[in-house]
């Protein structure tokens, strides 16, 4: 009753017509909830040292391509040219999985007791999130399931972030051609560099401070 009135507010709302089935539901939880630990057995099964090396030298093609573009683009004036290249090359890229996934070592769940689960699984989180408190931030955090079929930029951080559930066929794998990689995962790989000198990434610099890198001079050349 209480997942079919929260479905009938936010899965409504969110434009669903049929509610999810209790397995595509429960999954769903499992990920949401427990997506690292769960990640682990996805990553052993797709993301090899192999996979990662050839999908790292991908990326680094591609931005070291970006440079070039910055370097040619007449349009920008000398200083704003070396902000941005400045900007790229403190670029980091994150690709497959987080180095320190959360695996929960100390909790016992029991199949009987969901609620209780859940409890459980807050409490760890919750201790594990205060212990960072006054700490330096790990910029090597994913913010996405590695499972998940998406990528980001984040501008605060400057990093891009392809999670392993992207970097799968159709779109990459390391067995292709590279003009096949570059021609498929290439094209979403540019997508979230170019976010880092768009009309949001312009006003952040290398180091993810809101700080606007354009000259007059060059703002006025690019309107």
């Amino acid at each position: 009753k209480f997942r079919t009135a929260n479905w009938n507010f936010f899965g409504i709302q969110a434009g669903e017509e049929a509610e999810p089935s209790r397995e595509t539901f429960c999954a769903a939880e499992v990920d949401k909830t427990v997506g690292e630990l769960l990640s682990q057995y996805f990553l052993d099964e797709v993301w090899s040292a192999d996979t990662a090396k050839t999908a790292d030298e991908l990326v680094k093609a591609l931005e070291s391509s970006f440079s070039t573009g910055i370097t040619t683009a007449d349009w920008l004036d000398n200083s704003t040219r070396a902000n941005a290249q400045t900007k790229l090359a403190k670029f980091e890229h994150l690709l497959g999985g987080p180095e320190n996934p959360q695996l929960y070592p100390t909790l016992t769940l029991d199949s009987t007791t969901y609620l209780n689960n859940r409890w459980k699984i807050s409490q760890v989180n919750i201790d594990t999130n205060l212990k960072l408190n006054g700490q330096p931030v790990d910029k090597r955090n994913f913010d996405l399931s590695p499972q998940e079929v998406n990528a980001y930029y984040s501008p605060p951080l400057n990093q891009i972030v392809f999670p392993a559930g992207i970097l799968q066929s159709p779109f990459f794998n390391g067995q292709f051609d590279a003009a096949q990689n570059f021609g498929a995962i290439g094209a979403f790989i540019g997508h979230e560099i170019t976010h880092g000198f768009d009309n949001i990434g312009r006003n952040f610099d290398g180091d993810g401070n809101l700080n606007s890198w354009w000259s007059n001079a060059t703002n006025t050349a690019f309107k």
